[in-house]
């Protein structure tokens, strides 16, 4: 990228987060590439799609990332276990590396919204569960409050920032959850998403699903505003991404033991093509019908953006039945994505 495109795209960058903080619809999005590209996308611009950063500086592959809006800032981990971070305001700055210490890291992005800093599950010995990390600006290494870590989605190897829960202990959190024992009495739980808003936890059945059953979901989603909880129980397995103010489940066809019979190896979780929005407000899922070959990248309580077979798209949510995704730009050949985000 030469002198004059930089500039070209840092002041559209600039200009679409002005823009974006008095405006209540994203319109302005960052899109975020397999090896830490980033494209801005701005309707009001020509052309609307622009590369402003083409990769991290160590080229490797991004495993996750969370943008902390707050902050402007964008952190990822690539598939060594590496954090990085990229701020936004300062864009020219490019990726920096965020210091671990000596600690060996895990792929995961967590943030820890008290102290605005990057969090790091660190492994390795006999304490993983337990050890959530982050570092202060004078390279001193604290552990986390649990209570204070953000995180999109998933969970490592049983490794996690306040490990299982049982079914007696999340009853206990609520009168919401005073049917829990009866129903799934011997079982545990684990977090699988958080924000500020919402809190996602994915049951482990204390009876393990049989060889050639459908795997399938129960989840329960927290309203951590009021402290309200609601129990889904979905007919297939699902992935969760949780955003500000919304969770999104993407439906898998899983059967377990299910082997390929050319080779013998295990068949891979495939998407249904189902994609489930969980609003707290409205206290349910909304279902919607995608396709297998589209993904939700991000997604707010009235709209969700997708990438999928080299297009950049909008849907807008709130009528599933009559809900069409909207094109928005054509991606540039081989990029694919990773995330996208609200450039505030």
């Amino acid at each position: 990228m030469n002198t004059k495109s930089a500039r070209t795209a840092k002041q559209m960058l600039f200009s679409a987060i002005a823009f974006a903080c008095s405006c209540p619809v994203f319109a302005d999005l960052a899109i975020v590439g397999q090896n830490g590209q980033i494209l801005l996308y701005v309707p009001s611009a020509e052309p609307p799609l622009t590369a402003v950063i083409e990769s991290l500086s160590h080229r490797r592959s991004i495993s996750e990332s969370y943008f902390a809006s707050s902050e402007k800032k964008l952190f990822v981990s690539d598939d060594t276990g590496k954090l990085s971070t990229l701020d936004f305001s300062a864009l020219s700055k490019r990726y920096q590396r965020v210091d671990t210490g000596e600690d060996l890291v895990s792929v995961a992005v967590w943030y820890d919204a008290r102290e605005m800093r990057p969090a790091w599950l660190h492994v390795m010995d006999k304490e993983s569960v337990t050890h959530v990390r982050f570092q202060k600006q004078d390279g001193t290494i604290y552990r986390s409050q649990h209570a204070d870590i953000m995180f999109k989605g998933g969970f490592i190897f049983g490794m996690h920032i306040d490990g299982w829960k049982t079914t007696g202990t999340l009853a206990g959190m609520s009168s919401d959850l005073a049917v829990l024992p009866a129903k799934y009495p011997d079982d545990q739980w684990i977090i699988v998403g958080r924000s500020k808003k919402i809190a996602a936890y994915i049951r482990k059945p204390a009876i393990p699903v049989k060889t050639g059953e459908t795997v399938t979901a129960t989840l329960l989603f927290q309203d951590r505003i009021r402290n309200r909880w609601n129990v889904e129980t979905m007919d297939e397995y699902c992935q969760v991404n949780v955003y500000a103010d919304v969770a999104v489940l993407c439906g898998l066809h899983v059967i377990k033991g299910d082997k390929d019979p050319t080779t013998g190896n295990n068949v891979q979780a495939k998407p249904s093509g189902k994609w489930y929005f969980y609003d707290p407000s409205k206290k349910r899922v909304a279902t919607y019908e995608l396709g297998s070959l589209l993904t939700v990248q991000y997604a707010t309580a009235s709209e969700a953006f997708l990438s999928g077979e080299g297009q950049l798209l909008r849907l807008p949510l709130g009528n599933p039945e009559h809900a069409k995704p909207e094109f928005l730009a054509k991606l540039p050949p081989g990029f694919s994505v990773v995330a996208i985000f609200p450039v505030r």
